[in-house]
């Protein structure tokens, strides 16, 4: 009697031995399956974007500002995919990486963008993980940047699909995002306003200074300006005065550029 108790622990046992490897290699299936996929296109608001799906670390796309907050790029997958993560490799630019984004997908460029993570990011590489989301589309928006003067750049981008996953279905939170949203809007309305506050606060000081240093020329104007502007060197725009401090002229580009120098040309 004792012998068959025994026979049939160890039969149990056995079977459920089994069932749990069975069951074991069945729950990791899914997670081998997942891989990346090649972008067929980027675009967006940081410079030099082929540079970024190249599959070379040693090329970048960057912002070429430390003010990269709400600059922002969209990836094209080609065709719906399971998306489970995005990965930005940044390179040789370890700590040029964002301060905080957001990573959302959509299933057209028209159509309804489902944010699928928020957060900070990391030293050398950012990686963003979620739960399967069905779309064709990436977007990653810059929330916030790193104190000082870091740049935001990218060597490589990737993105992780997982054709056995399940996605997740319905809205991703509409009430949460709608409100993570307009809270989102609040804040960048309050810092531009803060910006054009300091801006114009700025202005203020270095006029009400000059007018304390030059109480009579402050707002005093070049004579003849239109004469710098002729193509003739001959000519001469001039302040008319030896003493020209607080003298000044202001240029009409009719324009927004980048501007890099400029040059006076005092003639002959």
């Amino acid at each position: 009697m004792v012998s068959r108790l025994r026979l049939v622990a160890l039969i149990s046992i056995f079977a459920f031995t089994v069932v749990a490897l069975l069951n074991s290699r069945s729950g990791a299936a899914p997670a081998a399956q997942a891989h990346t996929v090649r972008l067929v296109s980027i675009s967006g608001d940081l410079t030099d974007l082929s540079r970024a799906h190249d599959e070379r670390d040693f090329t970048r796309a960057n912002a070429a500002t430390p003010s990269y907050a709400k600059l922002s790029i969209t990836l094209d997958l080609g065709e719906e995919h399971n998306i489970v993560g995005v990965i930005q490799d940044h390179g040789r630019w370890a700590m040029q990486y964002p301060g905080a984004y957001r990573v959302e997908v959509a299933r057209s460029l028209g159509g309804r963008w489902d944010r699928v993570f928020e957060g900070p990011g990391q030293r050398g590489e950012s990686r963003a993980t979620f739960e399967a989301v069905r779309g064709r589309y990436v977007r990653i928006t810059a929330t916030d940047e790193r104190r000082g003067a870091e740049d935001w750049s990218i060597a490589e981008l990737r993105v992780m699909v997982d054709p056995l996953a399940t996605p997740r279905r319905g809205p991703l939170g509409d009430r949460d995002q709608d409100r993570d949203r307009d809270r989102d809007r609040d804040r960048d309305q309050d810092r531009d306003r803060d910006r054009d506050r300091d801006r114009d606060r700025d202005r203020d000081r270095d006029r009400d200074r000059d007018r304390d240093r030059f109480p009579d020329r402050v707002d005093r104007a070049m004579r003849d300006i239109t004469m710098a502007f002729d193509r003739n060197l001959n000519t001469r725009a001039t302040s008319g005065v030896y003493d020209y401090a607080g003298a000044s002229l202001t240029i009409d580009l009719e324009g927004e550029y980048e501007v890099s120098r400029v040059i006076q040309l005092h003639g002959q």
